[in-house]
């Protein structure tokens, strides 16, 4: 029972020290090593007290910032204000530790941290296009610098989620010009969604965010994130109906034909079959003729899911 005692010393004085019970001849925070105020705050997160430990997880920042445990500590104030969801605190912290240790082996977990401060933030509807771009490009940070990390398998889960968030969005605009006879805007539309092209749409939010004035050349999302959408039948469907709707009969069937050999066991399939059969249209075979994607690939769809 000894050895226990200096341990719970500790945390009385810490609830002392950080209560509103705090008298003046209570201990102050500098009294404490390093040692000391990082137990009492990993004790802290044990208990759910995450705001109150990432306080203390600072207090070690600014008190030893030459020890090991400052460098512990920061991202371990990021991680607990991760959990008391002050995301915009955890992601300072986050990028503190990547800009004092770049080249740590936890780079991976801080850089994971700073791109679920912003995933949490996303809008749910993916309204927020400023969070959108910074949530992608934190996430495809992960896979990119750290894709060796036990972090980039989530990374990349996270990925798909968010894209998927987006693609419904856009699918939603598109229904929407469809539905009122703006057939060019919904073709425009549901070609994005095809091609993951939207996603581009996020990287360009004003005039100097352009991508063509950058310093360096940055990769758009459509070319980091090559796989199709769980909205992609959708949006070949709807593809065809626009067509169809604008007597553009030689492109709906196209569109059935990328349907037809990629996504012939889905509803959607089903439903363009018997449009096409309606308008007296050709039916596309499920394997369409060589040198056909090529042709039709020029035209609006791109992507290795082909």
């Amino acid at each position: 029972m000894q050895l226990f005692r200096p341990l719970i010393l500790i945390i009385i004085s810490f609830s002392l020290l950080y209560g509103c019970g705090r008298k003046e001849d209570d201990p102050e925070i500098e009294d404490f090593t390093a040692q000391q105020i990082f137990e009492s705050a990993s004790n802290n997160v044990n208990d759910n007290r995450f705001r109150l430990a990432a306080r203390k997880f600072e207090e070690i920042e600014r008190l030893y910032p030459y020890s090991d445990y400052s460098r512990q500590a920061t991202l371990q104030a990021a991680y607990a204000y991760n959990l008391a969801r002050e995301y915009d605190l955890s992601r300072d912290a986050a990028e503190r530790f990547l800009s004092f240790y770049p080249g740590d082996q936890d780079a991976g977990y801080a850089q994971y941290l700073v791109a679920m401060s912003y995933y949490h933030q996303l809008d749910l509807k993916g309204r927020d296009r400023a969070i959108a771009k910074n949530t992608l490009d934190a996430l495809f940070e992960v896979v990119q610098e750290y894709g060796d990390s036990q972090y980039a398998q989530s990374a990349y889960h996270q990925i798909d989620i968010v894209v998927d968030r987006l693609a419904i969005k856009e699918m939603e605009v598109g229904r929407y010009y469809l539905s009122n006879q703006h057939y060019g805007a919904a073709i425009k539309r549901f070609s994005k969604v095809i091609d993951n092209t939207f996603l581009d749409d996020f990287q360009i939010l004003d005039e100097e965010d352009d991508i063509s004035l950058a310093d360096e050349p940055q990769a758009k999302f459509s070319d980091l994130y090559n796989k199709a959408t769980s909205h992609v039948p959708e949006a070949l469907h709807r593809l065809v109906e626009s067509y169809v709707s604008l007597g553009l009969i030689t492109e709906a069937e196209e569109a059935a034909a990328i349907l037809a050999y990629n996504f012939n066991d889905t509803d959607w399939y089903n439903d363009t079959y018997n449009l096409l059969q309606r308008v007296g249209a050709n039916i596309p075979p499920e394997k369409p003729r060589d040198g056909f994607f090529r042709k039709f690939n020029r035209m609006t769809i791109r992507g290795e899911w082909l």
